[in-house]
């Protein structure tokens, strides 16, 4: 206990929100009631501790639920059961191995999970009422996140590209120390490659609307592509396929018209290798 409050103290200090794993009743209490973390966190072997998963939801913070070695429907239980009494839940995807080969991450689990998780549950009919409502949110807003026991930095950082929003990863200054959890963390510049590189993918997921940037203006007219004039084009001349192509740069026609426009006629004389604007043809 006394290690904790030294890690309490120095974590404070350093302006770091301090965490903590209990594994029984009495060690979530002292964590509750002496060190007063911020969100508590469950290990995995505790995922159907139902007395556990009550005691620790009932002090109304955020909850981080490990889940190695559980099925989905046994998680989808606990999360239903801990929802009763607090709302607040990040469901991890783990893999309890120590280290944890890729193969064995099971990444594409962490959609799966987010759509289970955060699906209304169907409203039983003797709630088919006002009186639903919060019987209802209970089954919503669950997050999901990576518990990270493989021995690398890129798995951490692609869960955040599959929708994960948590990232727990095991420190050590000497991934040879003797121990269970050694091999399966990472050292100081390890942790510094998944911060970076998790920031990174977040960043560059941006938004899931394909748009066009207000940077890429510029971009789309000088390697966009337009219809050119393959020659002279007299004013009343028949579009065909022989006096028209398709040219870089962009700002003219679109050739996605360029089927559409065969058998119109030129409005105005086109001079060979030019760029065919709207009203040009007709």
């Amino acid at each position: 206990m006394n290690s904790n409050m030294d890690l309490y103290a120095y974590a404070k200090g350093m302006k770091i929100d301090f965490l903590c794993s209990g594994f029984d009743s009495t060690s979530f209490d002292f964590i509750e009631n002496k060190l007063n973390v911020p969100i508590h966190k469950i290990a995995s072997p505790f995922v159907t501790d139902y007395p556990l998963l009550k005691q620790v939801a009932s002090y109304g913070k955020p909850m981080i639920l490990s889940t190695g070695m559980y099925t989905m429907k046994e998680i989808e239980h606990s999360v239903k059961w801990i929802k009763q009494f607090n709302e607040q839940l990040i469901v991890l995807q783990a893999t309890t191995l120590y280290p944890c080969p890729d193969e064995y991450a099971d990444l594409n689990a962490i959609p799966e999970m987010k759509k289970t998780l955060g699906t209304l549950y169907p409203c039983p009919d003797e709630y088919a009422d006002l009186n639903a409502i919060p019987e209802m949110k209970k089954t919503l807003g669950t997050l999901v996140g990576y518990s990270s026991h493989d021995k690398g930095v890129i798995l951490p950082a692609a869960s955040i590209a599959l929708g994960g929003c948590l990232i727990e990863k095991h420190f050590t200054l000497d991934r040879t120390m003797v121990g269970p959890d050694h091999v399966a963390s990472c050292e100081p510049r390890g942790l510094e490659l998944i911060c970076n590189y998790a920031r990174t993918v977040f960043k560059g997921l941006g938004s899931s609307i394909k748009r066009i940037h207000p940077s890429e203006d510029k971009a789309r007219l000088g390697y966009g592509v337009s219809i050119v004039s393959k020659g002279a084009i007299k004013k009343g001349d028949v579009i065909s396929e022989e006096n028209i192509m398709v040219k870089c740069p962009g700002g003219g026609i679109s050739p996605e018209y360029f089927y559409e426009l065969l058998g119109k006629r030129a409005t105005k004389d086109i001079t060979p290798d030019t760029i065919i604007y709207d009203g040009e043809i007709e």
